[in-house]
């Protein structure tokens, strides 16, 4: 049976846009409060924390060559996984640079199967690196987690030629996961 990740990259966008309806302050859009508890709150922003002081904001400038900022539907993914930080370059016309990484709790989470051409990496307990038109994306099983570090470009980027400066902060990362 032929995978789709293309389906998968929808539903992915397409959850992160109804996770997005809330902003960091706990309001939704309309300016009512929405029931977030404040443990939730307390855990995203553990989470971020944990997430950025792993992948920070010279990481992400190191591999863009450009300036990077945390980016706002950062404490939204650490709603949805244990850690988490994302980093972006300012946005214009000409082009755009993402940086995401996440822990999500539990082996469930690790999709190699869905990338067409990904290529084993040996790291964690095991791995994937999967270079595709515009994104490098790395994820492993590390302690019954799995990590996800991820890379994006636009058309004017040359993604694939950052895949080696990725695969060697994914490699950084399980031993800093490792050493915790």
């Amino acid at each position: 049976m032929r995978r789709h990740p293309r389906i998968w990259f929808a539903l992915g966008v397409a959850a992160f846009v109804v996770l997005t309806a809330c902003d960091d302050a706990g309001e939704s859009s309309s300016g009512t409060p929405d029931d977030t508890s404040a443990s939730t709150a307390d855990t995203a922003a553990e989470g971020l924390t944990e997430g950025c002081a792993l992948v920070g904001r010279s990481d992400a400038e190191e591999l863009f060559d450009a300036p990077a900022e945390l980016e706002e539907g950062t404490s939204i993914a650490v709603e949805v996984s244990e850690t988490a930080c994302i980093w972006g370059t300012p946005f214009d016309a000409d082009t755009y640079q993402l940086l995401q990484f996440r822990i999500w709790e539990g082996e469930q989470f690790y999709s190699e199967s869905i990338y067409e051409g990904a290529r084993h990496l040996d790291i964690g307990d095991g791995g994937f690196v999967a270079v595709e038109s515009g994104s490098v994306t790395i994820q492993w099983v590390q302690d019954g987690q799995t990590a996800h570090l991820a890379y994006s470009g636009s058309l004017a980027d040359d993604t694939a030629a950052k895949a080696p400066q990725v695969e060697e902060m994914a490699e950084r990362l399980a031993g800093e996961i490792g050493g915790a």
